[in-house]
């Protein structure tokens, strides 16, 4: 070797290189560990909220069913036991005028037997075992239509929806807030409500030509409130569009993102 010192230098140089490299794919693994380990903690605690807020969300359905068959067994079987006592009443044996309050009286309570099983069919949407998601959602509107005058159209652009009856309720009560809160709140006479689904993207919009929200109004006293837990169980967006008259919300569900209990 005529100079060995130079070979000795370049043994060193190219011993260090593959030492710097050894040493960064190491600090590489230990980074990726962190990451990984960072990122189960993260979905761990994720999954542990999102399950705390889904037993929050089975009890309120479960009080939903209860206070549902309350009225329906107790409330309006009681209305119903009293009507059928005035119409056991002899009406030969009444003045006219008695006879006009009866038949006034048992008008009353055919209408509040109406409201209450109205009530409990929206508390406990069994509809959704039997017909599923959409046709439910349609039944809605008809009520609405029939007991507030205001004119629905749906327009349903999708694939056939079959989810889990869990999140099928949950967007039921999405869908159904935002109607309720048309129906009290808007002063509309007409509401649109379409809902698109290609897997696994689903969006629902829910436009009116009323009065429109202020974002104070927004915030408190309508009832968004209850719609904002179930967005967080699904992992979704929400959020309202400025339009000129009337308002319009926007919900977007992604079935990738909801956490599976």
């Amino acid at each position: 070797m005529e100079n060995p010192i130079k070979y000795f230098f370049i043994g060193i140089i190219i011993e260090t290189l593959f030492f710097s490299l050894g040493l960064a794919y190491k600090v590489k693994l230990i980074n990726d560990d962190k990451n990984r380990i960072l990122l189960q903690v993260t979905r761990h605690l994720h999954r542990q909220q999102i399950s705390k807020l889904n037993r929050v969300l089975e009890g309120e359905e479960k009080e939903r069913k209860r206070i549902a068959e309350e009225l329906h067994d107790g409330v309006a079987g009681d209305l119903a036991a009293i009507k059928y006592n005035l119409l056991a009443l002899n009406s030969e044996d009444l003045k006219p005028k008695n006879s006009a309050i009866i038949k006034e009286i048992t008008e009353i309570i055919d209408n509040s037997c109406l409201q209450i099983r109205e009530l409990s069919h929206n508390l406990s949407p069994s509809s959704i075992t039997q017909f599923g998601l959409v046709k439910t959602i349609e039944n809605l509107f008809l009520k609405g239509e029939k007991f507030y005058g205001i004119r629905f159209k749906f327009l349903f652009t999708s694939e056939k929806i079959q989810f889990n009856k869990v999140i099928e309720t949950h967007i039921y009560r999405i869908i159904q807030e935002l109607i309720n809160n048309i129906i009290k709140h808007s002063g509309a006479k007409e509401a649109f409500i379409e809902i698109n689904y290609h897997h696994p993207e689903l969006k629902i919009s829910v436009r009116d030509n009323g009065i429109g929200f202020q974002p104070k109004q927004i915030s408190k006293g309508i009832g968004l409130n209850n719609i904002d837990s179930r967005i967080r169980f699904l992992n979704a967006d929400f959020k309202k569009i400025e339009i000129e008259k009337g308002s319009w919300f926007i919900v977007d569900i992604s079935l990738d993102k909801i956490v599976d209990l």
